[in-house]
Parts: structure tokens; C-alpha cells; sequence
């Protein structure tokens, strides 16, 4: 993928380009370092290119739902409302957030079967991952605590059985709450993108230890054990 993506940018240059966005909705670690090369690809050739995507992984990583309490209004019931704002940073993959945002920009995209998914089972974090995020903050290693406990959550997602395929409580979804969060992330990204067509450096992907950990996307993100992690995040 990153061979294809750079080589995209590459013929964008050819034709004049001279500022890129590089748009995506996939939060996967190594999906957002594929792209960052085409950034990086843009950069060494004076082309001023940004993912700003990597700024919606950052605020997902350590979002506190009640900032965006606007976009759960239409849960009537208080305790459910309060339960999914608490919880919306396991809320990443097809749960309420994405599904709402699809449904507000191709709703034709989305299939009636979202409407009676039960709630995601609950997600216990992987507890080795939990540890070594625990142990990185108390060295001082904030950032990194805070991607060792994204990863916690996602390991524990993909390990539940039967494996859900979502998160959250996609049967919530709304083109409304869809429209709240769309209009939120353009606020997120627009100065950014701003800053980079000036001149300045754009957000870089979350977790960079995770590149050499798989060998470059080689071995699977999910079976990668805790001490290459630690090997590779320094």
C-alpha cells in the first residue's frame, strides 16, 4: 500500500500538485504510516502534504466523551448516555461514532443490519499491554503510555469470542449525531491543514514503534509480542 499510495503522489507532483491531502477514515496504525510516507515522499520534493487523520487517532486515544456530548443528545435514557460518552474511546471501529458519520455523508453505504446489532460485548484490555502501559508512565513516558493503552483496548477487542467485527453500540447511529461529529472533525482538521500549506509540520501517525515491530507490516499488528514492543519503542 505504501508503494501505491507514493506512487499516486508521485503523479500528482507530475502533474503540478504542490499541496496534498491525504484523506482516510482507517484508524489502523500501520494503514496511517503507509500514508506517512507518501507524506514524507511530498515533503523531500517541497510539496506541503498532510494525513490529518492522525490528529483524529491522537484525540481518540484520550478523548473525553462529555466534550462531545452534543453529538449523544438523542440517547433519551441518562444512564446508557453517561455509559456511551465514558466509553466512546472504545468506541473505534463501526460502533456509534463511524457508523453515524457514514450514515451523514453516504448514507446508501450502510446497511439496514447496524439498526439491530446488540451492543458490543465488553472489552477487557489485554492485561501485558495494560502492565507495560502502567510501566511507561511511570517512567515518564506519557505518550507512549497512552498508545500501550490504545493497544490494550484494541487487543482486547479483537480477542473477544465470538468476535463482534464492531464496537459500541452501532444500533445508536444517526445521520444527525453523524453530522456533529463531521462538523467536529473539520474543526480538528482544517487548521492543521492550514499550518501545513504555510509551512509548517504535520501530526504524525501514533504509534511508531509499531513499523519496526512488524517488520514493516510483515507480522500481523495483532500478534506482535510485548517485548518487540518494548524492544522498538525504546
Amino acid at each position: 500500500m505504501r508503494r501505491l499510495v507514493v506512487d499516486a503522489c508521485r503523479a500528482l507532483a507530475d502533474l503540478g500538485a504542490r499541496r496534498i491531502v491525504l484523506v482516510t477514515f482507517h484508524g489502523a496504525p500501520l494503514h496511517a504510516h503507509a500514508l506517512d510516507a507518501a507524506v514524507r515522499f511530498c515533503r523531500a520534493r517541497q510539496i506541503r502534504a498532510i494525513q490529518p487523520h492522525n490528529l483524529l487517532m491522537r484525540e481518540l486515544m484520550r478523548v473525553d466523551g462529555s466534550a462531545f456530548a452534543e453529538g449523544f443528545d438523542h440517547i433519551e435514557d441518562a444512564e446508557e448516555r453517561a455509559a456511551m460518552m465514558r466509553d466512546m474511546a472504545l468506541d473505534f471501529h463501526a460502533g456509534f461514532g463511524e457508523t453515524s458519520v457514514a450514515l451523514h455523508y453516504a448514507p446508501e453505504s450502510v446497511g439496514p443490519i447496524y439498526k439491530t446489532l446488540p451492543p458490543c460485548p465488553p472489552i477487557a484490555p489485554d492485561p501485558p499491554f495494560v502492565a507495560a502501559a502502567r510501566a511507561a508512565r511511570a517512567a515518564g513516558r506519557t505518550e507512549l503510555a497512552v498508545e500501550l493503552g490504545f493497544a490494550a483496548r484494541g487487543r482486547g477487542w479483537t480477542n473477544l469470542r465470538p468476535f463482534p467485527g464492531y464496537t459500541g453500540r452501532p444500533h445508536r447511529a444517526t445521520a444527525e449525531a453523524g453530522a456533529y461529529f463531521a462538523r467536529r472533525i473539520v474543526e480538528l482538521y482544517e487548521p492543521a491543514t492550514r499550518a501545513v500549506f504555510a509551512g509548517s509540520e504535520g501530526p504524525g501517525p501514533i504509534m511508531p514503534w509499531l513499523v519496526k515491530a512488524t517488520l514493516g507490516g510483515l507480522v500481523p499488528a495483532a500478534s506482535v509480542p510485548l517485548t518487540a514492543v518494548a524492544s522498538f519503542s525504546g
